[in-house]
């Protein structure tokens, strides 16, 4: 451990710019090995479902333009590639959204352990991270895709009983999935801090963190979304525009299907893989920021009045 001075992160309530500030800090001591770990784990991902997702809607615009948007007569052959390519391109996005996952997982530890003086070499870091925190994280994972199905039920319950009240009531049920979603995401958005601070297993990790966020939703929210707001705009300008596809006319469909297919090249994913994973090392740091600012106000830091006047004034 290393005195307070030399820790990125201030051990200490903070305002919002402070905690930029820490963040760009962490950012600074974490990008030779945290930012290389997301690259690595995440482009070369988004390459294989870059190549799944242009097969596949190849393979749907040559089958459009040989039978029409009648598919009732689909040969043997042509229902084989078409849903062996979609096939493969699910377990690509699966693959992605797994390394995406270790690489957030090797991205906070690393941010954690610099963020209260902690450093440590290439197989220390490698040992923390393949350990407990890897199998917790794995976990998880199976955890939030179970409480997410759950929200998403529960919208389809209620649109079926909304849209029987009236038409466009269904519309209700979406905005209170929307919303539900996006609290959980935020409640929940220090699981892995939980996992990888106080070695929290993965119900308790999501447990702690909707605690340690209680009361401040909407201040973790307001760091979030400046980042949010990048990620999103740099998708736009490296995604393509596609024409609305005319279901009802083979024609649309088979242009429309040829344009999707030539918006997954590698350049593109590529392009879309190294945005991903920078996005996902600075939200990491972020967050981390965030983390300790957060604890600090619980009460698990020292620290002086005068500093805490500080950090409200920034």
């Amino acid at each position: 451990m290393s005195t307070e001075h030399d820790w990125p992160v201030p051990q200490r309530p903070m305002g919002i710019f402070a905690i930029y500030r820490a963040t760009a800090r962490l950012v600074a001591r974490t990008a030779p090995r945290g930012l290389a770990a997301a690259i690595v784990l995440i482009v070369p991902c988004y390459l294989l479902l870059g190549g799944a997702m242009h097969a596949f809607f190849l393979d749907a615009a040559r089958i459009v333009s040989e039978h029409g948007s009648d598919l009732s007569e689909l040969t043997p052959q042509s229902l084989g590639d078409v849903t062996g390519s979609f096939a493969f391109a699910g377990l690509t996005g699966l693959l992605l959204a797994l390394a995406s996952s270790v690489a957030q997982l090797a991205t906070t530890v690393e941010s954690w352990d610099r963020a209260v003086g902690v450093g440590r070499g290439i197989g220390g870091w490698l040992r923390r991270l393949t350990g407990r925190p890897l199998a917790m994280m794995l976990a998880q994972v199976i955890v939030l895709l179970l409480m997410v199905s759950v929200i998403l039920f529960a919208y389809l319950l209620l649109s079926t009983v909304l849209r029987a009240a009236g038409p466009g009531m269904e519309d209700i049920a979406l905005f209170a999935a929307m919303a539900a979603l996006v609290y959980f995401g935020v409640a929940t958005v220090f699981r892995l801090h939980e996992i990888v601070s106080d070695d929290r297993g993965p119900w308790r990790s999501l447990l702690s963190s909707m605690a340690l966020v209680r009361g401040y939703f909407w201040k973790v929210l307001a760091a979030l979304l400046p980042l949010a707001a990048v990620l999103i705009a740099g998708s736009e300008a490296i995604s393509p525009s596609i024409d609305t596809i005319d279901i009802n006319d083979a024609t649309s469909i088979v242009t429309g299907y040829r344009a999707m297919a030539s918006a997954f090249t590698p350049e593109r994913s590529l392009l879309l893989g190294i945005l991903s994973a920078v996005a996902q090392f600075l939200l990491t740091n972020l967050l981390t920021a965030q983390y300790v600012d957060l604890r600090a106000r619980r009460g698990d830091f020292d620290y002086d009045e005068a500093e805490v006047i500080e950090g409200a004034m920034e």
